[in-house]
């Protein structure tokens, strides 16, 4: 029998004046993609008007993270809500940018710049 999988992911929620801050710690991998995708789930039944994902400190992204990240926007545009990357860690921009994600969210240097969007 195989030990169960250990998660490297913590997903933070900050609730700010302007909007749902999501901080993401650690990697979206294998491991962790369905708890992700619970989570963002859970996150559109909040129905934010404003949401933030701070990536500052996630390291790495699988592509089941990227297609969970693209669904999200969907369903978040799709009822009204903006959504925003913030603090692109310099190792995932070009993950990021060949999923074309920077194309689908809107992209800030920091959290700050996100909020005041």
């Amino acid at each position: 029998m195989s030990a169960p999988a250990r998660m490297n992911l913590t997903i933070e929620l900050l609730n700010q004046p302007t909007a749902l801050v999501v901080k993401l710690k650690g990697e979206v991998g294998n491991n962790e993609v369905d708890f992700f995708k619970s989570q963002l789930m859970r996150i559109l039944g909040m129905r934010p008007k404003r949401v933030v994902f701070d990536l500052i400190e996630l390291y790495f992204i699988a592509s089941a993270g990227m297609g969970a990240f693209a669904s999200f926007r969907r369903s978040a545009v799709g009822s009204g809500a903006k959504v925003f990357l913030a603090a692109i860690p310099a190792k995932l921009e070009v993950l990021i940018q060949t999923a074309g994600l920077n194309q689908l969210y809107t992209v800030c240097p920091t959290v700050e710049a996100a909020l005041a969007k």
